[in-house]
């Protein structure tokens, strides 16, 4: 179960950046273009080629426009800061990927998947084991969509086992982290250079990675929130028994053998008719003669 949902993970992620990548290919061709004709050809072609990480390239690129970390996003118990601005996506097929767009075409990818086992739960080295192994595969499987990408170093994220690596994709170089976090393994990727150009990202992805925290017990309050209607349903269940007990049917049956007008009974009513003529809820037909005994009154509209 645990490697399968390794491999899942690492699917979604390769492709999800994979699919942003060609959309970023389109918007940013003009970026690239600019770029050689601002610069001696042999390099610039070189670096779009070969496609460099963020160290090697930022020399010959522009300022990077400020970013203004002033909202909190919360996806599956990871928060994290980012600009307000930064457009938010979800994926149409995963909707457990999602993606924020920055206006130089720059973008945070967050995948999520449940383990179905909770690292909290085990110890030691059953413990270790399993993270060691979540990671490795995870980390195999997804360098293998990578044109280029470096190794990987264990860290820690809000307390939680973690690793980061760099990798590069259709000509964009990208940081990423993966962090197990109870029952979830969460991968989180940041673009830091497109075609050789600096993205608003590279200058601000220590600063989101600082800022993320995971919700305590988070599989604990989901159980609370659902267990919580139970009582309402329960109250509401057992009022309207107690509002119908005074009369119920037993009260209301027709006396076969006595005699006289046959006049209608409602719910709530104090009051006896001979036809219908309101939104009510009719129990029954009984003499009058009955009705009058149990200590209904006649209707004044039908007895004018």
């Amino acid at each position: 179960m645990k490697k399968g949902m390794i491999v899942l993970l690492t699917m979604l992620c390769a492709l999800g950046f994979s699919g942003c990548g060609n959309q970023t290919t389109a918007e940013q061709s003009s970026s690239a273009e600019t770029v050689v004709t601002t610069t001696d050809a042999p390099v610039t072609t070189t670096a779009a080629t070969t496609t460099t990480y963020a160290p090697t390239t930022t020399t010959a690129t522009k300022d990077v426009p400020k970013a203004n970390l002033d909202k909190t996003e919360t996806i599956d118990g990871l928060s994290f800061l980012c600009d307000s601005s930064w457009e938010h996506k979800v994926n149409e097929e995963n909707s457990s990927c999602h993606y924020w767009y920055q206006s130089d075409g720059g973008l945070i990818m967050l995948s999520t998947v449940q383990l179905g086992i909770n690292v909290s739960d085990l110890s030691g080295e059953e413990k270790q084991t399993f993270i060691k192994e979540s990671f490795s595969g995870f980390y195999s499987g997804l360098i293998s969509k990578y044109e280029k990408y470096s190794d990987y170093d264990n860290i820690e994220i809000d307390g939680q086992p973690a690793i980061k690596f760099e990798g590069t994709m259709i000509g964009c170089s990208s940081n990423v982290f993966a962090i197990i976090c109870n029952d979830y393994l969460y991968c989180i990727q940041f673009t830091n250079n497109m075609f050789g150009k600096k993205t608003i990202l590279s200058d601000y992805i220590d600063e989101i990675i600082d800022s993320i925290q995971f919700s305590p017990a988070t599989t604990e309050s989901t159980t609370v929130t659902t267990e919580q209607p139970k009582p309402t349903t329960t109250v509401a269940t057992t009022l309207p028994p107690a509002t119908e007990a005074p009369t119920q049917a037993p009260t209301i049956t027709p006396d076969a053998n006595s005699s006289g007008q046959t006049v209608i009974i409602t719910e709530n009513g104090k009051k006896y008719h001979k036809k219908v003529h309101g939104d009510w809820t009719i129990i029954g037909e009984i003499p009058e003669s009955q009705a009058v005994a149990q200590g209904y009154e006649p209707c004044k509209t039908c007895y004018k």
